[in-house]
């Protein structure tokens, strides 16, 4: 793709993120404070969006750029964040659109390295989503990522049949654990966990050895199942062409197919550890921690 194409392209997708956010900031900041525009969008301008706003006579969340809103956003993250039940690390997706809206904006005829490209709009689908963008802007922002990942790796006739190399695959068996059971806050995840009984999470997360892992439902943090985590495999957002051959390497043929579609499916590309895990048993009395919140818990098999 040529670069003043590429270039152009990323632009727009950043252009028609505003329409949204607005949208999104308008309806929540309003019902958080009847009086927002004063009390809380132009508290949170900086010194020269508060005098753009003024000297253009704005008088509406819809007539910012993209750099004010994002600002709005972060300034207001503890009361969206609650209201929304988003989850913490939409921080960090927050914090680096910040920084993907300003590196874009000084973007000239040269462009960047395809790899950081492709971390960039892989930020934008993400935040794109958290804020409910429509399915067509979703779906060009996907497109365009795929086409950049084709670039980077190649033709298919080129790819190498063996396993890429920063794959890594850990079979649990038989271990010493540290604690029994990892408790973690599945947010908009738990749906697909429960159907491909597939988890994620960044490879940085330090969670204790455990065998068994379970999850949190938004909102009540109640807890269903109980599942046995069965392998552990680091795949990076790099390293995801021809993975079907995942079969050849130690994952049977239903855990290739649960995979895949979970990877397909998952509101978080990025991550980039996967669990392979079998449901142990269901908990119907749906126990839940004493407060409701996204931190790391562990549990004994009898407090569960």
């Amino acid at each position: 793709m040529l670069t003043i194409i590429l270039n152009k392209k990323v632009k727009g997708v950043l252009e028609d993120l505003i329409a949204p956010l607005s949208i999104f900031l308008q309806k929540n900041l309003q019902a958080i404070s009847p009086n927002g525009w004063k009390d809380i969008v132009l508290s949170a301008l900086t010194d020269d969006q508060l005098k753009f706003a003024q000297a253009r006579k704005i008088k509406q969340i819809s007539g910012l750029d993209l750099a004010a809103l994002i600002r709005i956003f972060d300034s207001n993250w503890n009361l969206l964040s609650q209201r929304q039940e988003i989850l913490p690390e939409f921080r960090n997706i927050l914090k680096e659109m910040r920084f993907v809206r300003n590196r874009w904006s000084h973007a000239g005829a040269s462009s960047y390295p395809k790899e950081d490209i492709y971390r960039d709009l892989d930020t934008i689908n993400r935040f794109a989503k958290e804020i409910g963008t429509d399915t067509s802007l979703l779906k060009n922002i996907k497109e365009l990522m795929e086409e950049l990942l084709t670039e980077i790796s190649g033709p298919v006739e080129s790819r190498a049949l063996s396993l890429h190399p920063k794959i890594k695959i850990e079979t649990i068996e038989n271990e010493n654990y540290d604690v029994d059971i990892l408790s973690v806050a599945a947010g908009k995840t738990k749906g697909l966990i429960d159907q491909y009984h597939i988890h994620s999470c960044p490879d940085h997360y330090a969670y204790k050895r455990t065998k068994y892992i379970t999850f949190r439902a938004a909102g009540t943090g109640e807890m269903d199942a109980l599942y046995e985590i069965i392998k552990i495999l680091n795949i990076p957002i790099d390293a995801r062409d021809n993975l079907d051959i995942l079969e050849n390497h130690g994952l049977n043929i239903d855990e290739v197919k649960r995979l895949l579609k979970y990877i397909k499916e998952n509101p978080f590309p990025q991550n980039d550890r996967y669990y392979i895990l079998s449901q142990d048993r269901e908990l119907p009395h749906k126990p839940r921690p004493k407060e409701v919140n996204a931190k790391t818990l562990y549990y004994t098999l009898g407090e569960i």
